[in-house]
């Protein structure tokens, strides 16, 4: 599915993971997948920024098996936790 009915696609998956109440990780990472997937990317990578200065990075890769979702939460002075 390409263009407008694959964005359309792609937004209801999402929009179905927030409608049952998927963790903010969980949707972090449809959405990165999502986008990779619609812009025929080989590797994407998206951050959240949270209130307490913290960053969520997920990135996915179409070379990994299948799919794969790596998640990290950052703090203001670079303290990683997966």
């Amino acid at each position: 599915m390409t263009g407008f009915a694959g964005e359309q696609a792609a937004l209801r998956r999402v929009a179905t993971l927030v409608a049952r109440g998927a963790p903010l990780e969980v949707v972090l990472g449809a959405v990165t997948e999502e986008a990779a997937r619609l812009q025929a990317a080989n590797y994407t990578v998206t951050a959240r920024y949270d209130p307490d200065n913290a960053r969520t990075i997920a990135a996915w890769s179409s070379t990994w098996l299948d799919w794969a979702l790596e998640r990290h939460r950052l703090t203001a002075w670079g303290e990683s936790r997966p």
